[in-house]
């Protein structure tokens, strides 16, 4: 694919896909800041021993959903924790939306979402889960998400649509298209009456509101068509997500293991 770009350092990405408009030497410039930042959550989390990654969507589904009863933010970060996948929330603006690093045989995912939707960040985190679990086997490569993640897109390469697919059946089963076609079918149409009718559709195939709404309005945004203020309106946003994340990486690392330069870096980069 034209988009890729093979680099041979594992700060410079593995799969580096560059969209026209950024800025590379940015993008550069802080996946290297982003990748050490990585390197310091390894040096504090204590090595359990490996865990063995679920083989396949289903292995994953059964192992996450014979333990928990519902997929929300705080429970899937516990998980993934536990699986020995460092996750580490950066909440400056801009350069990249997300990346994921295979450090020695060990995965580190950076969440860096602008919004505080609780299903965004679900949705990113399925979404790098699924690059560690097949992309990054090889110590010491990467892949970095310099455009937004998005369930509708018609430009990205294989990688990314795997991604975004693991994510969406974990969230939806294969029911994704299904559940939008009976909103639509049941708003008779009409933009007007989706809303509502996300509400019922959720409740009846009990699946959360808020991951249907931002499924609708990736689609319909698809088709030029702009229901994001309804959507937005659905999100769960309480906590605040970064803040969930970082109490995370806080409680299962051991910060004052590290030297005092890393520690405030690390400190700096959690601050709100």
């Amino acid at each position: 694919s034209p988009n890729l770009m093979i680099k041979p350092e594992p700060a410079e990405m593995a799969f580096f896909k560059k969209p026209s408009n950024a800025n590379e030497n940015q993008v550069k410039a802080y996946s290297h800041y982003a990748y050490y930042l990585a390197k310091i959550v390894l040096r504090a989390f204590p090595i359990k021993n490996k865990t063995e990654y679920p083989e396949s969507i289903d292995q994953f589904k059964e192992q996450y959903f014979n333990q928990h009863s519902k997929l929300d933010l705080a429970t899937l970060l516990a998980f993934v924790w536990d699986l020995g996948v460092c996750v580490l929330p950066l909440n400056d603006s801009g350069v990249f939306h997300g990346a994921s690093w295979n450090i020695e045989g060990r995965h580190v995912v950076v969440l860096k979402q602008s919004t505080q939707s609780h299903a965004r960040w679900i949705f990113d985190l399925l979404h790098e889960l699924y690059h560690v679990f097949v992309h990054l086997d090889e110590e010491n490569t990467s892949v970095v998400e310099v455009e937004e993640m998005n369930p509708f897109t018609n430009n990205e390469s294989i990688e990314e649509l795997e991604a975004n697919s693991f994510a969406n059946q974990v969230i939806f089963g294969n029911r994704a298209e299904e559940l939008a076609e009976e909103c639509v079918a049941l708003a008779k149409w009409n933009v007007k009456n989706l809303s509502k009718a996300v509400v019922q559709v959720a409740k009846k195939q009990k699946v959360r509101e808020d991951f249907l709404s931002n499924y609708l309005a990736f689609r319909l945004s698809f088709q030029g068509e702009n229901w994001w203020s309804s959507a937005i309106k659905m999100q769960v946003t309480d906590p605040n997500p970064f803040d969930v994340a970082t109490h995370f990486l806080k409680t299962k690392i051991q910060m004052q293991s590290l030297s005092p330069m890393d520690y405030n870096l690390l400190s700096t980069a959690l601050k709100d």
